[in-house]
């Protein structure tokens, strides 16, 4: 994987996406069992996969990169219509659209347009709220 395409990303959404308090590598720290993550909240876990990978010659090749983002919030509060706290409740939204703000139609001189391709939540019993949101980029990888 690129060093330079994870950096360029982290860097996009730490000055971009100000509400974000942890930008780091998915390595799997929101599912540790029977313990609270090791991350501060909200957090954005990144991970990037290669589905297509195309020679364009002399050692070059254009990367179809997915990046993989794991959005997690550590949620109280209730969101129903008459609760006094709805708002300050529904907050987590707001950095969900900050992120997607940063991302969507951003490019970099070495980072093609990103594109979202989807937004789920994830089902947890562990009272986090995490939605994966999937956007799709391209790039010039050079080996030699």
């Amino acid at each position: 994987m690129n060093k330079e395409v994870i950096s360029q990303i982290f860097a996009r959404l730490e000055a971009e996406a100000e509400s974000l308090n942890w930008i780091d590598i998915d390595t799997g720290q929101l599912d540790l069992l029977n313990q609270r993550p090791p991350v501060a909240f909200p957090a954005c876990l990144v991970d990037i996969s290669y589905p297509q990978c195309e020679e364009v010659g002399g050692g070059a090749q254009i990367v179809t990169a997915n990046v993989a983002l794991r959005l997690a919030f550590d949620f109280t509060g209730a969101t129903n219509l008459h609760s006094p706290v709805r708002e300050t409740s529904l907050a987590f939204l707001e950095v969900l659209e900050q992120v997607h703000e940063a991302l969507q139609g951003w490019s970099s001189d070495a980072l093609s347009i990103f594109s979202r391709l989807s937004a789920a939540p994830e089902r947890r019993r562990d009272g986090l709220k995490v939605y994966r949101v999937l956007y799709q980029t391209t790039f010039q990888e050079t080996t030699g």
